[in-house]
């Protein structure tokens, strides 16, 4: 999942993806390559993926939180900056091992990125250490995903939607569905949106998602459909 920028709703839309899936019986998990912004436990100090804290409260996933992010910064700026001022640089060999485990733990994976799908992870302009710059396209490609699109419903998303579509579109990357959330059923520019969107790009909106609710309103078993490993 990629969001056209930040604070969409891609955390919000990822657990209901999962809970649905997991009330209906699939085997749903989750996984994210880097947080920042992570919140500090007051008493031990460490850190919390506030992210993958609220996915599993939400989906009733077991597991600990922490442990299905790879790298959690307590910095809120985008990853690749986080990393540089904590020194916990971001390496893509770290983010496929973890991604590789989380995908043989679960039979639907939920894999929400960083920010916007031209979020950078690490910035180096040499290849010291063995790797240079490093995007989420780039974890995109590595990992052989497809990628649903995440979208604020309001006014610019037009714009905001078709700029993803095309950029994923030039990676080579598969967009499989767009996904307008804090939709507003009786507003007529939302729903101008989403037909603008459409007809831009080619690519259904698959589901439209109201603010505060507990169900994202999609059928499970066509949301399982989406899951097929690769880049398809």
């Amino acid at each position: 999942m990629t969001g056209t920028g930040t604070d969409v709703g891609k955390t919000y839309v990822a657990a209901l993806i999962v809970k649905k899936l997991r009330e209906r019986g699939f085997d749903a998990g989750y996984y994210k390559p880097a947080l920042s912004g992570a919140e500090v436990l007051p008493k031990s100090g460490e850190l919390l993926a506030g992210d993958a804290a609220h996915v599993c409260a939400v989906s009733g996933l077991d597991r600990e939180s922490n442990s299905l992010v790879s790298y959690i910064y307590k910095t809120p700026v985008s990853p690749h900056f986080a990393s540089r001022l904590e020194g916990k640089p971001i390496r893509l060999e770290k983010l496929k091992e973890d991604f590789a485990t989380a995908r043989d733990k679960f039979s639907f994976l939920t894999v929400e990125g960083c920010g916007g799908i031209v979020c950078p992870l690490c910035m180096d302009e040499t290849e010291e250490n063995g790797q240079g710059r490093l995007l989420l396209e780039d974890v995109i490609a590595a990992f052989g995903l497809g990628v649903l699109i995440v979208a604020d419903s309001g006014l610019g998303t037009i714009n905001a939607v078709t700029l993803t579509a095309e950029y994923a579109r030039q990676k080579g990357i598969t967009v499989k569905g767009i996904i307008f959330n804090r939709y507003e059923p009786d507003n007529l520019m939302h729903s101008d949106n989403i037909n603008a969107v459409e007809l831009l790009t080619g690519i259904k909106v698959i589901a439209r998602v109201p603010a505060g609710v507990d169900d994202l309103g999609f059928d499970a078993d066509r949301l399982a459909e989406l899951y097929a490993y690769g880049n398809e």
